[in-house]
């Protein structure tokens, strides 16, 4: 009889020790924590050239295309209009006229730049695309193949049709640059 009351008392232990395990696992913080969580797998990182890589083309070149833009009425009066035997207007019509020149070259730099900086990214690729489209329009106006190194055959008629590309141009590299206000 002893041996079973033994046996009976062996079993109530373990019984009571499973017991007791499993409720201190459940609610044990300690129990809740010792099993280590999982790492979170690493965020991937783009390979390819940055928005702000893109953005930095667009910035390098926007204050000087916004004055050429925004005086480019004013500027075409001088050089097609002015009086060229004013030494004084003379000079401010050949400054307008080089300045109108340089965006064309500027803008052909800037459509380089981007082509090299390789795959755009997906966000702004309609935008890289666009700019590029508006950017190109400058360059291919050709007004100093039209109107001559300093503006000099303005009166042509191949001139007038230059200048006036020129000018849809500038109104859409200027919406483009708009369009670049968030990244710039």
């Amino acid at each position: 009889m002893k041996k079973t009351i033994g046996l009976a008392a062996v079993a109530v232990l373990l019984l009571a020790g499973c017991g007791a395990q499993t409720d201190t696992a459940e609610t044990s913080p300690a129990a809740a924590t010792s099993s280590p969580a999982p790492e979170p797998s690493p965020t991937p990182t783009e390979t390819g050239p940055t928005i702000e890589q893109y953005a930095s083309v667009i910035a390098k070149y926007e204050t000087e295309w916004r004055e050429v833009i925004d005086g480019a009425g004013d500027c075409r009066f001088r050089w097609t209009m002015g009086n060229m035997d004013d030494p004084t207007e003379s000079a401010e019509a050949k400054i307008c006229y080089a300045q109108e020149s340089t965006m064309a070259l500027r803008a052909s730099t800037a459509v380089d730049e981007l082509d090299a900086l390789g795959e755009v990214p997906a966000s702004i690729a309609d935008l890289v695309y666009d700019t590029r489209n508006a950017l190109l329009k400058v360059v291919l106006a050709r007004m100093d193949e039209q109107c001559g190194t300093m503006g000099d055959e303005a009166d042509t008629d191949d001139c007038t049709t230059a200048a006036g590309n020129a000018m849809r141009a500038y109104d859409a590299v200027e919406d483009e640059l708009n369009a670049w206000g968030p990244y710039l």
